[in-house]
């Protein structure tokens, strides 16, 4: 049975997870998004799919860019704010600033 890799693309740092069955089995970070980094990391797991957040667009292209060639049959979501809606019990506005997918 595989597993689902799971990758946070921050502006400063790329961290990882290996997800199975609801659990972390093993978590990392990433120096780069190149099929080379990640092969070397997925070479000791097998992935059903992977999930992806990103506040940076042109990472978010390389990822999904390495994983193809990886695995082109792969499954890649990326998940958006549009995807994924949190009930806050109020209203969250900030003054003067548009915030960024981060926030």
């Amino acid at each position: 049975m595989g597993c689902v890799l799971a990758v946070d693309i921050g502006n400063t740092r790329v961290s990882y997870a290996f997800l199975r069955n609801g659990k972390m089995i093993r978590k990392g970070h990433l120096e780069d998004l190149s099929a080379e980094s990640l092969g070397s990391v997925l070479k000791e797991k097998k992935i059903d799919g992977c999930v992806f957040a990103s506040v940076v667009p042109k990472r978010s292209g390389q990822l999904k860019a390495a994983l193809k060639k990886l695995d082109p049959k792969l499954t890649v979501t990326q998940l958006t704010w549009e995807k994924v809606s949190l009930k806050l019990p109020n209203k969250i506005t900030v003054k003067g600033m548009t915030p960024g997918a981060d926030r």
